[in-house]
């Protein structure tokens, strides 16, 4: 995570003066810094960012729906703990998903920071946090004696189904090429 100095290093203060008394009126800020761009052309970033919100919607139905069955692998620790931590990154995938509607085609390094960033974050958490429930109900599955294996194979399959739409929505994600737009050629690159 960037502090606010970085960012606030990548503007130029400009002060505008009242001519007839000399005295400070207001600031304008002027970015100086590189710009971001998804790589694609208008119509295919509006298709995409429709597919993001629709597998974070999809993502967080299947959350929903599992956590209705109400299961015995839902009492135990290995199944519960990181099934309610799936609603993090959730939330903040339809959060950013819906911030992607409204960033600009030119992103600067905080807008895309804030949208990029923490998309591709909260979908890899949710990925791992999602692995983790499967894991954990499949375990609970094979060692458990169980009263209900409908609803324990159901809870079982809408997990795996969020862990699948998930690591489609990561790997969808990465396949997307962002360019850096630089505003001063002569800069060093300093990103590895």
């Amino acid at each position: 995570m960037k502090s606010k100095k970085h960012y606030a290093e990548q503007y130029e203060v400009v002060q505008q003066l009242d001519g007839a008394k000399g005295r400070r009126v207001k600031y304008d800020y002027i970015y100086k810094g590189d710009y971001f761009r998804y790589d694609v052309p208008d119509r295919k970033l509006l298709q995409i960012r429709i597919q993001y919100l629709a597998l974070s919607v999809v993502c967080a139905a299947l959350f929903v729906l599992a956590g209705l069955l109400d299961t015995d692998g839902t009492r135990r620790l290995w199944v519960a703990l990181p099934y309610v931590g799936m609603f993090f990154p959730i939330a903040m995938m339809v959060y950013t998903c819906i911030k992607q509607f409204f960033a600009s085609r030119d992103m600067t390094e905080k807008e895309h920071d804030a949208v990029v960033g923490d998309l591709k974050k909260a979908t890899l958490g949710l990925v791992a946090v999602s692995a983790l429930t499967v894991i954990g109900t499949a375990g609970f599955l094979l060692t458990e004696d169980i009263r209900e294996p409908a609803r324990e194979w159901a809870f079982l399959g809408m997990t795996a189904a969020l862990f699948a739409a998930a690591l489609s929505h990561w790997l969808i994600q990465r396949s997307i090429p962002v360019i850096t737009i630089k505003q001063h050629p002569d800069k060093e690159d300093t990103k590895g």
